[in-house]
């Protein structure tokens, strides 16, 4: 099965670019605040609410996420109170949530400095729990998210986190990015036996797994025995590769093509078969 192709986009524009390319999970975030950066709460809504139209207009069912930043900067009080803009964004999206305004929308929160001596219980911050893992009407689901450079960040080793995001309540998938974005790839940090080991946690768990982190086509064969539900793009899909520029409607539409072109395995229907197979 072909991967959907998620872009990460920091304001309307931007998305309306990527869905005319062909973008099947739109990702609201904000470069320069990190690789998970949390955009101001207005752009998040503008954006989902952008994406809604678009799946109005055009009979589609393209996805909202949200990056949220690092699970410390909802948690730590001292960082907090250190940027009190963070965390008025921080109050405004609960509120958000509360009203209702941000239904159905996909959750990621980063990990760094969560792992070693700052090892955390939870992976999610407690303050949107009650919105994400509600069982009976979930507002939102949430994405587990490790980095494959995690001893570059103080994280959580990406098949730890595996292991923990199959039994989180609300957690829908595992997404693995890169923390430091300085040219070296998921591929650089991650061996094929370890992305392997992730798949069979996360396809036997039915949660989605989604590999990001500076990935261009020309990565995609070596990406192809690993069978993601979701590919995460940026730098591929801004003009001239640089995550900095503007999201370009023509390179998110080239790496569709290249994403359709490649032969994926069908790792998660041979995982699935197997555990009915033992059942």
């Amino acid at each position: 099965m072909i991967p959907q192709l998620l872009v990460s986009v920091r304001n309307r524009q931007e998305a309306v670019n990527a869905l005319a390319g062909g973008a099947q999970i739109i990702d609201v975030k904000e470069p320069s605040k990190g690789p998970l950066g949390m955009a101001d709460v207005p752009t998040m809504i503008d954006v989902a609410e952008a994406t809604l139209r678009w799946n109005q207009a055009n009979r589609t069912a393209v996805s909202t996420s949200f990056a949220l930043g690092e699970i410390g900067d909802w948690e730590d009080k001292d960082h907090q109170e250190s940027r009190s803009a963070a965390l008025e964004d921080h109050r405004n999206l609960v509120n958000a949530f509360g009203e209702g305004r941000l239904a159905g929308v996909l959750l990621k929160v980063g990990t760094s400095r969560a792992g070693g001596e700052h090892v955390r219980s939870n992976v999610f911050p407690e303050s949107l729990l009650p919105y994400v893992a509600s069982l009976e009407n979930p507002v939102a689901n949430w994405i587990a998210v490790a980095y494959a450079d995690y001893t570059r960040c103080q994280g959580i080793c990406p098949l730890k986190l595996a292991e923990r995001a199959v039994t989180s309540p609300g957690c829908v998938g595992l997404l693995i990015d890169t923390f430091v974005k300085d040219g070296q790839g998921l591929l650089r940090f991650m061996s094929q036996e370890a992305l392997h080991a992730i798949r069979n946690i996360t396809s036997t768990a039915n949660l989605r797994l989604a590999l990001a982190g500076q990935i261009h086509t020309c990565d995609l064969p070596a990406l192809c025995g690993i069978a993601p539900d979701v590919i995460g793009i940026r730098g591929a899909a801004c003009d001239s590769g640089d995550r900095k520029s503007a999201i370009s409607q023509i390179r998110v539409r080239d790496f569709l093509e290249a994403l359709a072109a490649t032969r994926w395995s069908r790792h998660r229907e041979d995982a699935q078969s197997n555990v009915s197979g033992h059942q």
